[in-house]
C-alpha cells in the first residue's frame, strides 16, 4: 500500500471515529443529571455508553495499548472479586438479591475500558469533547435550576435524590478541572462552570460534598499552574467580598436567600445530627460482625448485620469496600488508586482526594461518573505526554 493511500485510508478512519463517538458521548454528559427511572436501574444516558462499547468492541482494530494492560488488569480481578463474594453469598443465603450489586462494578469497569478505548481512537481530543460537553452540561443544570425544583428542603433538581446532586457536581467539578489544560482559554466559560458546580452542590446541602468541593477547587487553585486563573479568582473574591462589606442590601439579600439560609443550617450542625455519628453510618458492623473483613460480607442482605442502621449498606465507599469484599477486595481497589494517581502532577491528582475524602461519610463506588474520572485521570499522564503529538495529528486530519 502506498504511503499517500495509507495516509488517506488513515484519515478516514479518523473522521468516522470523530464524527462518529464523539456526538454520542457529548450526549451521554448532557443527558447524565437526568434521571428518567429509579435509582439503581439503568438510566438513559447509561445507553449511549453500552452503544459506544458495543461498537468499539466489533470496530477495527481493537487493542489495548500496553500502557494500559495492568489497570484493565486489575479492574478486571477487582470486578471478578466481587462477582465470586456475591455469589458465593448468594447461593450460601438462597438470596440471589445479593449478585445485583455485580451489576454495578461490571458496567463500571466496563466504562472504564471504554475510555482507555475511546483514547486510542480519538486521542487528546478525548479530553477537549469531555471538557466542553461537561461543562455543557453544568451550566445547562445552573440554568435550568432557577425554573425548576424537586420542592423538597434538599435540592435534588433532576436527580431522584439530593446526595446523587451533590456527589455528581463534585465528580464533574474534579473532571472539570484535569481537563481544563486541554483548552486553556475560555475563562469565563470555565468560571461560570465552576460556580455552577459549586452551586449545585450546596443546593443539594450534602455537607460532605460542599466541603469536599470548595476545598477541591481551592487546592487546585494553589497547585495549578495556570497563574490567570488564580489571579482572576482573587479578582472576582476581592470583588463579592467587597460588595459583601459595602453595600447593605448586598449583604442582606444574600443572608435571606433561603438556599443560603439551609446551607448555614446544615454546615452549622456537622457533628450534631444523627447521621454524623459512626454508628448511624454502619461503622459498628465492620466492628461487631469483623469475620467478614478477609474475604467480605458481599453487598446485600443487611439484616444479618449486628449495626444501628440495619436494612442498609454502610453509608462509606472505603467502609463499604472493606465491609463487603474484605481486605483482598480493598487492596484491589487501591491498587486502582495508585494506577490512577501514579507520576500524575499534584495539581492534577489532588481533586481525587477530595472525591475520597466524600466517600468516607458517603457510599459513592457505584456512580459511573466516578469511574469515568478515574480513567481521565489514568489517561492524563498520556495525554500531557502526547498532547501536542495529538493535536498536530487532529489539525493534519
Amino acid at each position: 500500500m502506498s504511503p499517500i493511500r495509507d495516509l488517506a485510508e488513515q484519515q478516514s478512519i479518523f473522521l468516522y471515529n470523530r464524527n462518529f463517538y464523539l456526538p454520542i458521548l457529548s450526549f451521554y454528559f448532557l443527558l447524565s443529571p437526568f434521571y428518567f427511572f429509579d435509582s439503581g436501574l439503568p438510566q438513559l444516558s447509561d445507553l449511549t455508553l453500552m452503544t459506544m462499547f458495543v461498537f468499539l468492541i466489533f470496530s477495527r482494530p481493537l487493542t489495548v495499548y500496553r500502557s494500559y494492560n495492568l489497570l484493565v488488569f486489575t479492574g478486571i480481578c477487582f470486578v471478578s472479586y466481587i462477582i465470586i463474594v456475591n455469589s458465593f453469598w448468594a447461593f450460601w443465603l438462597s438470596d440471589f438479591t445479593v449478585l445485583y450489586a455485580s451489576l454495578f462494578y461490571m458496567f463500571n469497569i466496563m466504562t472504564v475500558i471504554l475510555f482507555l478505548l475511546l483514547y486510542e481512537k480519538l486521542g487528546p481530543l478525548l479530553f477537549k469533547v469531555v471538557y466542553v460537553s461537561i461543562t455543557t452540561s453544568v451550566i445547562l443544570q445552573f440554568g435550568l435550576s432557577f425554573f425548576f425544583s424537586s420542592g423538597s428542603y434538599r435540592e435534588s433538581l433532576f436527580y431522584n435524590n439530593p446526595n446523587q446532586l451533590g456527589y455528581a457536581n463534585l465528580v464533574s467539578l474534579a473532571i472539570i478541572l484535569i481537563t481544563y489544560q486541554s483548552v486553556k482559554r475560555g475563562r469565563i466559560w470555565f468560571f461560570v462552570a465552576v460556580t455552577g458546580c459549586l452551586v449545585l452542590i450546596a443546593a443539594s446541602l450534602s455537607k460532605a460534598a460542599t466541603i469536599s468541593g470548595a476545598v477541591m477547587f481551592v487546592t487546585w487553585l494553589l497547585l495549578s499552574k495556570h497563574w490567570s486563573v488564580k489571579i482572576n479568582t482573587m479578582l472576582i473574591a476581592v470583588v463579592f467580598a467587597f460588595l459583601f462589606v459595602t453595600v447593605p442590601s448586598f449583604q442582606e439579600s444574600f443572608k435571606e436567600n433561603e438556599r443560603v439560609t439551609k446551607l448555614e443550617t446544615r454546615l452549622n450542625d456537622i457533628g450534631q445530627a444523627n447521621d454524623d455519628n459512626p454508628a448511624n453510618r454502619g461503622y459498628d458492623r465492620i466492628i461487631n460482625d469483623s469475620e467478614y473483613l478477609v474475604f467480605g460480607a458481599g453487598e446485600g442482605a443487611y439484616t444479618r448485620f449486628d449495626t444501628k442502621l440495619s436494612g442498609y449498606e454502610i453509608h462509606s465507599t472505603f467502609g463499604n469496600l472493606l465491609f463487603s469484599y474484605g481486605v483482598i477486595g480493598m487492596v484491589l481497589f487501591i491498587a486502582l488508586i495508585v494506577l490512577s494517581v501514579y507520576r500524575r502532577p499534584l495539581a492534577m491528582s489532588s481533586p481525587l482526594f477530595f472525591i475520597l475524602l466524600y466517600g468516607i461519610a458517603h457510599n459513592g463506588i457505584r456512580n459511573t461518573i466516578f469511574w469515568i474520572f478515574l480513567s481521565l485521570l489514568f489517561l492524563s499522564r498520556i495525554y500531557v505526554k502526547e498532547g501536542k503529538e495529538g493535536d498536530d495529528h487532529a489539525n493534519v486530519h
